[in-house]
């Protein structure tokens, strides 16, 4: 079966972007690798950004300003926030689709389709409208609201016995489908190799599959 046809089984859909959507990991990677590039620790905070990309940039910047023994103020933080997002938004845009993402968007867009990502809001809700995919989402969740949180909200709110599942690459997005009982599909990519088959519903590099 393929990932399209999977996913049409479902009525509520989470997306994930980064890894999902589009093939944007290794542009935040070398984002990352850019404002760190003095730390003496890189390695260890690319390896732990890896291992947690579905975790908000507001809880990593400090945490790696700490991995480098830099002053962790809130002054200090925003700097490197800002020193982060500067140009990312139009690589993000630029950057290529995951295959067939954009096709599986537009095939799904009966389903109860909504945004959950790492990515701050604002910016998410840029991106989208600048890929024009933005009208394909109900709604549009980022940081720093926790994708856990919002799946549990949504879940306890909607009126219906809704089948949902999230769409992710993440140890962070299994975490949010496990901990609030609906199924999760893996899109594999080099980033994710930790992360078991066997905790996975459902497995694809891509939605061409």
């Amino acid at each position: 079966m393929s990932a399209i046809s999977v996913l049409k089984q479902f009525d509520v859909i989470f997306w994930d972007f980064d890894g999902v959507i589009k093939k944007s990991n290794q542009i935040k990677i070398d984002a990352l690798a850019d404002v760190f590039s003095d730390s003496n620790n890189l390695e260890n905070i690319i390896q732990h950004h890896i291992e947690n990309q579905g975790v908000s940039r507001f809880e990593k910047i400090p945490l790696y300003l700490k991995m480098s023994n830099k002053t962790s103020s809130q002054k200090k933080i925003k700097e490197y926030l800002s020193m982060f997002s500067k140009n990312l938004i139009r690589s993000v845009v630029c950057s290529d689709w995951v295959e067939g993402a954009k096709m599986a968007i537009n095939v799904l867009n009966d389903k109860n389709n909504i945004i959950v990502t790492g990515t701050p809001e604002d910016e998410i809700v840029v991106i989208l409208k600048e890929l024009k995919i933005d009208q394909n989402f109900s709604q549009i969740f980022g940081a720093p609201q926790k994708k856990t949180k919002v799946i549990k909200n949504y879940m306890l709110k909607t009126t219906k016995k809704s089948k949902a599942i999230m769409i992710g690459d993440s140890s962070e997005d299994l975490f949010a489908a496990k901990n609030n009982n609906i199924e999760f599909m893996l899109i594999r990519n080099k980033f994710n190799e930790h992360i078991s088959d066997q905790l996975c519903d459902h497995v694809f590099t891509n939605f061409e599959e």
